[in-house]
Formats: C-alpha cells, structure tokens, sequence
C-alpha cells in the first residue's frame, strides 16, 4: 500500500501569489526568482532524488510539500520549500532548541561588564546542513508545487527539509558536532549555549565546517550562530 497525502500541496496554485503572514500580494517575477534560489539551494545541497511512484517500497508514506513566501525586506523576499509532515498521534516531543532568555541575559551582561563585543552570525538554509541519519530510513515528499516535476514522481530526500517533524533534531546533533570539531562544549544549565576557553574566536571556525568557506575573519569573544549562543573567554579563570 501507497499512502499519499495531497493536503496543502496546491497552496500556490491561485491567481496570485501572497505573503504567509501579511498576505500581502506579491510580485510574480520576484517570486518566481524567489523560488529558483531555493530550488538551487536544494541542487546545492543535494537534498533528494527523483523517483517514480511505481518504484516505491510497500507502505511508504510520502509527505506532502508547499512553499512558504515571505517579504523579508523591501527588495527581498524568501521563498522556503517546506515538507507539510503532520503529527498523526506521537508523542509531542519535537521541537527547535534554543537558548534561554536567561542565558541570553546572563552573556550579554557579562560582555557588558568586560567590554566584549556581541555581533550576530546566520547561516542560509541552515537545516539543510544537516542530514537525515540512515536509522530514520528512507523519507519521501511530494515534488513543490511550481516545479516542472511530473505527478508520477516523489522526491526521496537525504537532508533535514524544514517541516519534517524531526528536522530541528537532526540539525541540533549535526551543530553540536560541527561546533564540537573546534573546541566548543555546551553548558550543562543550558544545552544551547556553548562554551570554549580561547581567545579570541574566529566566527569562520564553525562556518567553515557549515558554509564551506575559505576567507576567515578575527572577531571579539561573543558570537550567536543560527539561533544557539556561543562565547568564548581569554583564559579558564578570566
């Protein structure tokens, strides 16, 4: 048995395109432009592969997909590809890590007191970093809407899909790897911040390992990076 689903996946199939939380109309071409960049973002990260719908094991179920449009800026607007994978009856204990507002006080004052610098970091398409670990077995999706695939395909996806419910886990195991590979370790108070004793960071250590990128910039000792928090201090006792 085959179950597809198809709620929500012709929510872009109108006359006009709109934003997720204005509803805002949207200017076709810049939409349209929108969408190329993440489809090549997909490509990049070589997020799936075709597949026919014949070609399926027994009782896979294939998870519906949409686009999520939003104006981000007055000349920018983001189109994220997202899986549409509803709860059907687990328990609810899925969800995206963050640090506290606490921890977020506590590190801001303490920059404050010693006279650190705070600057913000973000990595494009962060769960895409991530992979889906071979235990999960295998996750398909419909083609997005839009797209030039035929009905009679799926995708079958190798990397952490914004809207797969474990998404946000898959990308957490593979930060703390990759923030683990240059000295970080997290707090025990709060797993998401992240601490080492060097000084003075280099922001481009952890995206190297993330965005593959070669130039390296010297920058003060507290750093945010795609929502978790890190700092770093010039010696154990300072």
């Amino acid at each position: 048995e085959i179950r597809l689903s198809l709620v929500g996946s012709e929510m872009c199939i109108r006359d006009s395109f709109r934003d997720e939380y204005t509803h805002e109309v949207l200017d076709e071409k810049e939409v349209r432009k929108a969408m190329d960049d993440e489809l090549a973002s997909f490509r990049k990260f070589k997020v799936y592969i075709k597949m026919l719908l014949s070609n399926l094991p027994p009782n896979a179920v294939v998870v519906p997909s949409r686009w999520v449009i939003h104006r981000k800026s007055p000349t920018r607007i983001k189109a994220r590809g997202v899986a549409q994978q509803i709860n059907t009856g687990a328990e609810m204990d899925v969800f995206a890590p963050t640090p506290t507002m606490v921890s977020c006080q506590v590190v801001l004052y303490v920059a404050a007191l010693r006279g650190w610098q705070v600057r913000p970091g973000d990595v494009k398409t962060a769960f895409l970093h991530a992979e889906i670990p071979p235990e999960e077995g295998r996750v398909f999706m419909r083609p997005l809407p839009l797209t030039d695939d035929p009905a009679e395909y799926v995708w079958e996806c190798f990397r952490a899909v914004y809207g797969f419910r474990q998404s946000p886990k898959w990308f957490n195991r593979y930060f703390r790897r990759v923030v683990g590979q240059v000295g970080f370790q997290s707090c025990v108070a709060d797993p998401q911040l992240y601490h080492r004793e060097v000084a003075p960071l280099a922001l481009e250590d952890v995206k190297e390992e993330v965005k593959e990128e070669k130039s390296k910039q010297e920058v003060p000792n507290t750093q945010w990076v795609m929502g978790c928090l890190l700092y770093t201090s010039p010696s154990p006792r300072d």
